[in-house]
């Protein structure tokens, strides 16, 4: 099985709620692969949602150093932190998602939801009022 087929078995897995399948299939593909992100990331998720929120935090932190810029890692590494009540660092973790170009999302984001995605940032930048002015068009 490829690293790739690997990874979205472990998905599968991981939406349908089955933590020890899926957490068995991330580390098959970082058996293969040390540094796979997506992996990493998803097993750090695996180990937060089944309380083991300081490794889960330390597999977020090893993909975010990765990919610093990875906003689905930053915002799992916030959560992680809120739930460690380490509130100023997820702060931070969550500060980090607001100081992204979030324009690549547009790639991704149905047009469909664009104007609702639009509203949930400028929510954000109300709360947190230094958030940089990047953001996303609902064309």
């Amino acid at each position: 099985m490829s690293i790739t087929e690997q990874l979205n078995r472990g998905f599968n897995f991981h939406k349908k709620g089955n933590f020890p399948q899926a957490e068995e299939a991330y580390r098959k593909v970082l058996t293969d692969d040390t540094k796979n992100i997506p992996a990493l990331h998803l097993l750090g998720v695996v180990m937060i949602q089944t309380k083991r929120l300081k490794d889960g935090l330390e597999l977020i932190d090893k993909a975010l150093a990765l990919k610093p810029d990875y906003a689905e890692a930053l915002n799992n590494r916030g959560n992680a932190l809120k739930e460690l009540k380490r509130l100023d660092e997820a702060f931070e973790a969550l500060q980090a998602i607001c100081d992204l170009d979030l324009t690549e999302l547009q790639a991704i984001v149905p047009l469909r939801l664009r104007p609702r995605l639009t509203r949930a940032t400028s929510a954000l930048r109300a709360v947190i009022p230094n958030a940089p002015r990047k953001g996303l068009r609902a064309d």
